[in-house]
C-alpha cells in the first residue's frame, strides 16, 4: 500500500528541494502525494519542481494510454533529485505477423537462438555503463561506467558494489533485455508476461506489463518495438 504525504510547499526557503525530470515528451502530469503539480507538453520538455519540502514523498508520473509510473522518494535539504521515468503502453496487445509476412520464417528462426546472457557472457547497454546476465533465476546488473557517476540504488547499509539484483524470482526467466535507449530500465519474459522492469528497487520498483499471455517469449525488434511469440502466435509489440 502506498503511503501518501501531505503536500508541504516552501516559499522561497533556500533548504528546499528540488526534483528535475528531463526528456518528456507529449502530455505528461506530475503528482506529488496525491495533488497535481504540473502538466506539460511537448518533446524533450526538461522539468524542474522548485521548492518541495524536504522529507518523504509520493512521486506519481502520468500520461494518457500508459501505464503510471511511481517513485516514493526522500529528499534532503537542498537536494536536487533526478527522476527518469519510463512509459509502457496500456493496450499494447500487438500486431500479428502471420506466415504470409516475407520476414516471418526470419523472425520464428531467431526465437531458437535465443540464450540467457550469463556471468562470463554478459549483455551490455548502448552506453556501454552497465550490464546484465541470468544466473540462478535471478537477474544481475552490473555498473560499468564512472564511480562518481553511479546509481545510489548500488549502495546499501553494506558500503557501495558495482553489481546488484534489480529481480530475483529463482525461476523461469526467458529472456532479458535492455529497454529501448535505457540502461535502467530492462525487458524481461518470465511467468504469463513481458515486462518492463525499473533498475532501481528502492521507493517502490516500477514494474509494468508489456504484453501478458501464457507462455512469451520475446527477441528485439526495431528500437520501439519487440517480436513476441506466444506458443505459436507471432506479433510485433510497441514499447
Amino acid at each position: 500500500m502506498v503511503l501518501i504525504f501531505a503536500v508541504l510547499l516552501s516559499k522561497g526557503d533556500n533548504q528546499s528541494a528540488k526534483i528535475v525530470i528531463p526528456n518528456l515528451e507529449g502530455e505528461v502530469s506530475i503528482f506529488i502525494d496525491g495533488v497535481e503539480e504540473k502538466t506539460v507538453s511537448g518533446v524533450n520538455k526538461n522539468l524542474a519542481l522548485k521548492n518541495i519540502t524536504p522529507g518523504f514523498h509520493a512521486v506519481l508520473i502520468a500520461k494518457e494510454g500508459f501505464w503510471p509510473w511511481l517513485k516514493e522518494v526522500g529528499l534532503a535539504e537542498a537536494e536536487t533529485l533526478v527522476l527518469e521515468p519510463f512509459f509502457v503502453l496500456q493496450n499494447g496487445s500487438g500486431l500479428i505477423v502471420t506466415e504470409e509476412d516475407p520476414q516471418y520464417e526470419k523472425i520464428r528462426a531467431n526465437f531458437e537462438t535465443i540464450a540467457l546472457p550469463s556471468f562470463s557472457d554478459k549483455k551490455i547497454s548502448e552506453s556501454g555503463r552497465r550490464a546484465i546476465w541470468v544466473e540462478g533465476g535471478s537477474l544481475f546488473t552490473e555498473w560499468l561506467g564512472e564511480e562518481e557517476e553511479r546509481p545510489p540504488y548500488f549502495c546499501n547499509e553494506f558500503g557501495c558494489h558495482n553489481v546488484m539484483v534489480p529481480f530475483g524470482v529463482g525461476g523461469d526467466i526467458r529472456n532479458v533485455d535492455f529497454y529501448k535507449k535505457r540502461d535502467d530500465v530492462f525487458v524481461i519474459a518470465f511467468g504469463t508476461g513481458v515486462f518492463a522492469l525499473d533498475a532501481d528497487p528502492t521507493g517502490n520498483q516500477n514494474f509494468q506489463p508489456i504484453f501478458e499471455g501464457e507462455n512469451p517469449q520475446f527477441i528485439s525488434g526495431d528500437e520501439s518495438s519487440i517480436y513476441v511469440l506466444d506458443n505459436n502466435l507471432l506479433l510485433q509489440v510497441a514499447l
